[in-house]
């Protein structure tokens, strides 16, 4: 028996999705409508026998069945509007499924509209990064990754569309640590504070000295003109697990081609709130001059958030 699927009066037959590969509005040829009941088990936001309860209600009151799962609190108000929304993405062919899932998860989550999370992830899967071909040449030459793991991360990354990074990533072939170090000396060589060789030579001896950044300019004897600390903002929320690494990727990413500050493009994204943003710095600060570790840094920040929920 498919669950009772509960239609939208209040969209627009002219809505346009927010989400596609090229992260434009784009209309593919119509697929059938999935089941609101199907989308909300495959995002997991209610179990299937929760489920089941109100499929039996919503036949019994004749009610939709998304008004069921809002009225016992099974799922909200907002949960609905974004299934409603993703159900007209999957339709329109402008969002697959699984995807669809992923967003609707990440909207729970962050407490977001779908639109949002939809846009911001069509950013975080952007094809090629303008300096993409400079961070490529940076791990090539540096020697942090190998050229064969190099072209299958382009070759992912052009059959799933997104940056080589991103694909390094998902591959495993770079650490997370490691590509931010890289990404930070492409944006000091973007920003003229650093010359290439000197990038190259520094990211040599963090990978033969296993040092930080930091640590690998005082050892080149490179004084770059910027404001490096070897205590990242971008580490300690990972560490915290407020931020996923493809979260931080594409706000670094973001961050250099848009010449903005890394904590305002998170808040911007609604991944960290304006309050645990000024927090966290607070803790670096903190940890920068050795009165806290970063780990002890990232349980208060996960403490704090988790308090704000």
């Amino acid at each position: 028996m498919h669950p009772p699927d509960m239609e939208s009066n209040s969209k627009s037959a002219s809505y346009s999705p927010s989400f596609t590969n090229s992260g434009d509005p784009l209309l593919k040829s119509p697929r059938p409508r999935v089941k609101l009941g199907v989308l909300l088990l495959e995002a997991r936001l209610v179990s299937s026998s929760a489920l089941a309860v109100s499929v039996q209600q919503a036949e019994k009151t004749g009610k939709p069945l998304g008004q069921v799962l809002v009225e016992t609190s099974r799922i909200t108000e907002l949960d609905l509007e974004n299934v409603l929304d993703a159900q007209l993405l999957i339709e329109a062919g402008a969002l697959g499924r699984q995807d669809a899932a992923s967003a609707l998860r990440l909207a729970r989550e962050k407490n977001l509209p779908l639109k949002k999370v939809t846009r911001w992830l069509s950013e975080t899967d952007r094809s090629v990064s303008s300096n993409e071909s400079l961070l490529i040449e940076l791990i090539l030459e540096s020697g942090h990754s190998q050229s064969l793991a190099v072209e299958e991360a382009r070759r992912i990354a052009r059959e799933r569309e997104i940056s080589v990074a991103g694909a390094l990533l998902k591959m495993r072939s770079l650490p997370f640590h490691t590509l931010n170090m890289v990404v930070e000396c492409m944006k000091l060589i973007v920003d003229k504070k650093l010359d290439k060789p000197l990038a190259i030579r520094a990211l040599k001896t963090v990978r033969e000295s296993n040092c930080d950044l930091e640590t690998a300019f005082e050892k080149c004897g490179i004084k770059a003109r910027n404001t490096l600390s070897k205590i990242k903002i971008g580490d300690i929320l990972l560490s915290a697990r407020v931020v996923s690494e493809a979260e931080l990727l594409a706000c670094l990413e973001n961050s250099i081609n848009d010449n903005r500050l890394l904590g305002e493009l998170l808040i911007e994204a609604g991944i960290v709130s304006k309050d645990l943003l000024d927090e966290s710095l607070f803790l670096q600060k903190l940890c920068q001059i050795e009165l806290l570790s970063r780990q002890h840094a990232a349980r208060l920040i996960k403490r704090a958030q988790d308090q704000n929920k």
